[in-house]
């Protein structure tokens, strides 16, 4: 499915299967708990953000891979439809019946007339009791929410929302992007360990859940992203920015076909089989625990081990840290949801799993890289991003290793580039990771005026092995 509708939508594949791995998520609704090993215990709830541009039809594809989810909420609405309308029937009639009784209480003229009134409305409040809240219709996905509309709509739905979206509001609502004042983003934060707090409403009574659960795929801009740390340091060591799997995948604009296959209808149905068993089966039922095999705990507790020492002063992954640290427990989510997408009443979780979720580890370290840079860039801060600019020119030439010189890459940006200083300073940050290399200077006559040729530079291989 995944291949299929990134060929449909013409986007790359690790942006589809990013978002499904959210689908599948949103699916699950946080009712199963997963067991690594004693004192181990991580939620089914993943957070996925993919960064495509404006015109990578996100909202097509997201659509396409959460329909069979809208589809199954629809069917449970209409299930449940007559079962709410009852309750609040009921619900409306009792507290009917206790202002009634209240009123014929306070207005009784005779002791006894006082005690049957008080009666019946002791009666109407135990009837309203046993019918509690009545429940609002099943909803599993949303839009973006803010923090406070999300903890209020997760209560409202036992504990659990999911919001996939082609568009940034909640990241960038979480972070404060729309106020002025720092968000209580407290809900999110919980609610990704699938705890819980109080939800407490202005014109009703504080609504409790035992736990919240949300799940996350959320499609949007790089530019939502552009020095979002550095402009809400207030969030920094929160740890909200670690809990998401990121995907910056490398873009097909500029080579898309047109009149690209649709998803073939047999995958389509196999997949939409798949997502309502999970809803059907887990979504739709009572929480519960499911448990890591002896070997798969292993395989997890080895590749977490080797991950600790690059969180080190030395190690690589110092500068991601709070991300880095919630792999391993973001590789047991992914394990878990990959098993019940296989088989939604699986106990266990083997090895088999956990070794595919094991193996996205590279993938997802060096995104995380690339997205923490994107989120803690400086506006001034241009040289990098030319010089990203200038090795796709050289990649997407004619022939990539073919030497040049600033002049003829000054050219090729020309849209993008300001000045000559900006391509200096690329090549300069090119030259220094290896990517381009001076040639040396020509031998000159003896004597021989004029101005020197402008320098060339040569292409290492790897530009034309990675087009």
């Amino acid at each position: 499915m995944v291949e299929a509708a990134a060929e449909q939508f013409q986007v790359p594949v690790d942006l589809a299967a990013m978002t499904a791995l959210g689908i599948i998520s949103a699916s699950v609704g946080g009712r199963r708990r997963i067991k690594v090993r004693p004192g181990w215990d991580e939620t089914t709830s993943l957070w996925v953000a993919g960064l495509a541009g404006s015109s990578e039809l996100k909202s097509p594809l997201i659509r396409k891979l959460s329909a069979p989810i809208r589809d199954a909420e629809k069917a449970l609405q209409i299930e449940r439809k007559d079962e709410i309308e009852e309750l609040e029937q009921d619900r409306r009639i009792a507290e009917s019946q206790m202002k009634a009784a209240e009123a014929r209480a306070g207005t009784a003229k005779t002791e006894n007339a006082r005690k049957e009134a008080t009666a019946d409305a002791k009666a109407a409040r135990q009837r309203l009791a046993e019918i509690g809240q009545v429940p609002k219709p099943p909803r599993i996905i949303f839009g973006d929410l803010t923090p406070e509309i999300a903890a209020k709509r997760c209560a409202e739905q036992g504990g659990r929302i999911a919001i996939i979206s082609a568009e940034g509001g909640t990241l960038e609502m979480m972070s404060g992007g729309y106020s002025k004042d720092q968000p209580n983003i407290n809900f999110f934060l919980n609610a990704y360990s699938g705890d819980s707090e109080p939800v407490d409403r202005i014109t009703r009574e504080t609504i409790l859940s035992d736990e919240a659960h949300v799940a996350m795929a959320l499609l949007f801009q790089p530019a939502v992203l552009d020095g979002l740390a550095r402009k809400h340091g207030k969030l920094q060591g929160k740890g909200l920015f670690g809990r998401y799997l990121y995907t910056l995948p490398v873009s097909r604009v500029g080579s898309r076909i047109e009149s690209a296959d649709p998803v073939p209808a047999n995958v389509d149905n196999a997949y939409a089989r798949r997502i309502e068993d999970l809803i059907d089966k887990v979504w739709d039922s009572d929480s519960d625990t499911i448990e890591f095999t002896t070997e798969a705990a292993k395989v997890l507790a080895t590749y977490r081990a080797s991950i600790e020492p690059r969180l080190g002063p030395q190690g690589d992954l110092r500068g991601i840290g709070e991300w880095a640290g919630k792999l391993a427990g973001n590789c047991a989510r992914v394990a878990a949801l990959l098993a019940l997408f296989d088989n939604p009443g699986c106990r266990e979780i083997d090895d088999k799993h956990v070794n595919k979720a094991v193996n996205l580890g590279p993938y997802l370290i060096a995104h995380a890289k690339r997205i923490y840079e994107l989120m803690g860039r400086k506006e001034e801060d241009e040289t990098l991003d030319v010089a990203r600019d200038a090795l796709a020119w050289i990649r997407h030439r004619t022939n990539p290793l073919q030497d040049f010189t600033k002049r003829d890459m000054q050219r090729g940006l020309s849209r993008r580039i300001a000045s000559a200083d900006q391509v200096q300073d690329a090549l300069d940050l090119l030259a220094e990771a290896g990517w381009v290399a001076v040639q040396p200077a020509p031998e000159r006559a003896e004597g021989q005026g004029g101005r020197p040729p402008s320098p060339r530079y040569d292409v290492h291989p790897w530009c034309a092995e990675t087009r």
